[in-house]
C-alpha cells in the first residue's frame, strides 16, 4: 500500500516504501527491508533515481547515496538537505535535480555542490531532451534558457509523464493526454475505462499509458489514436 517507486537494476529490485528500502534478489527470491537502523536518514522513501552504480533515494528526512556495489548507504548526510523533504529527483547528464522544501536545486554528483534553480516549490519533476518539465498545483511548467515558463493547467495534477511529444496527466479522478505540437489535450475518465475513479499515479511508454489505481491497474493502447501519421 505505500510503495512510492521501484527501479531493477539486473537481478536486484529496488523499492521505496515508507517504511524503508526494499531489495528483492530476483534470483534467489529473497526478499530484503533497510531502514533507519541500517543508515538511512528517514524510513520514507519517496523516489528512486539510478547513476554510476549509486542509487540516490529522496527521502522525507533528506537525500542518501547508496551503493549497488555493496547494498549499503554510502553517504545519507547532505548539511544543505537535512530534515529537508524531497518529493521527486531526477537525472540529467550526470547532474541530480531535487524538488526539495527550499525549491528546485541541482547536484552535481561528482563534486556533490549543489545551486539553486528556482525557490519556487514543485510537485513533479521529469526531465525529457534536456527539458526540465515541473508540475505545481493545477499548472505544469517547462525551464527553457533558464526560464520558467507556463506550459498548460489542469485541475490538481497529481503526477505526470512524457512519451516523446505527448505529455500524461492525472488529478484525482481523471487524466489528460496533451500534445506539444499542437497544444490539444483530451480527457479520460472512468467513462472510458479507467478501472477507478480515484488515480493515485500514471506512467507510459510508446505504446501503452497504464494508470494506478485504488481499485487496480488499467492499460490503454494510446499509440493507435494519438500519434501522428
Amino acid at each position: 500500500r505505500d510503495i512510492n517507486d521501484i527501479y531493477r537494476l539486473g537481478e536486484s529490485l529496488y523499492v521505496a516504501t515508507n517504511s524503508g528500502l526494499l531489495i528483492y534478489d530476483i534470483t534467489l527470491d529473497r526478499w530484503k527491508l533497510l531502514n533507519r537502523s541500517d543508515g538511512l536518514i528517514d524510513d520514507v522513501i519517496l523516489d528512486i533515481e539510478y547513476y554510476d552504480n549509486v542509487l540516490y533515494l529522496a527521502t522525507q528526512g533528506g537525500l542518501v547515496t547508496f551503493s549497488t556495489l555493496i547494498n549499503k548507504p554510502i553517504t545519507s548526510y547532505f548539511t544543505k538537505l537535512t530534515n529537508k523533504k524531497i518529493s521527486d529527483i531526477d537525472m540529467m547528464n550526470g547532474d541530480l535535480y531535487l524538488l526539495t522544501d527550499i525549491g528546485l536545486l541541482k547536484m552535481d554528483t561528482n563534486t556533490k555542490e549543489y545551486e539553486t534553480i528556482s525557490r519556487k516549490r514543485f510537485r513533479n519533476i521529469e526531465i525529457e531532451n534536456d527539458t526540465i518539465f515541473l508540475s505545481k498545483n493545477n499548472a505544469l511548467y517547462y525551464i527553457n534558457n533558464n526560464e520558467l515558463n507556463f506550459l498548460f493547467q489542469y485541475d490538481k495534477i497529481k503526477n505526470f509523464d512524457i512519451c516523446n511529444n505527448y505529455i500524461w496527466a492525472h488529478g484525482n479522478h481523471s487524466a489528460i493526454i496533451y500534445d506539444m505540437n499542437t497544444g490539444h489535450k483530451l480527457e479520460y475518465d472512468e467513462t472510458d475505462g479507467i478501472i477507478s475513479d480515484k488515480i493515485n499515479d500514471i506512467q507510459c511508454d510508446n505504446n501503452w499509458v497504464w494508470f494506478s489505481t485504488d481499485n487496480g491497474l488499467s492499460f490503454y493502447n494510446w499509440e493507435k489514436y494519438h500519434y501522428a501519421k
